[in-house]
């Protein structure tokens, strides 16, 4: 997320809206979420500039959201992951 974009996003619960620069153009789309948490986002996020995620914290991301599926979660599947 852009310093610009950082300027027309919201947050939610679990991720980041970003709004079109030029809103007028969309202007029936309702851009109110039951999840906000804020209309007001203060840090930009750059991943280049984040701690990228150790393998641990990587594989358990993949299976908790379902990315994997039973073979890859299986110790034939895992290969590289342990």
């Amino acid at each position: 997320m852009s310093e610009e974009e950082k300027s027309r996003s919201i947050e939610l619960e679990d991720m980041f809206v970003i709004t079109p620069a030029f809103k007028a153009i969309y202007s029936s789309i309702n851009y109110e979420y039951p999840d906000t948490v804020s209309h007001s986002v203060s840090k930009t996020y750059i991943s280049a500039n984040e701690p990228p995620m150790s393998k641990e914290q990587l594989k358990r991301y993949l299976l908790e959201n379902k990315v994997l599926n039973e073979m890859e979660e299986s110790d034939e599947g895992l290969g590289s992951w342990r």
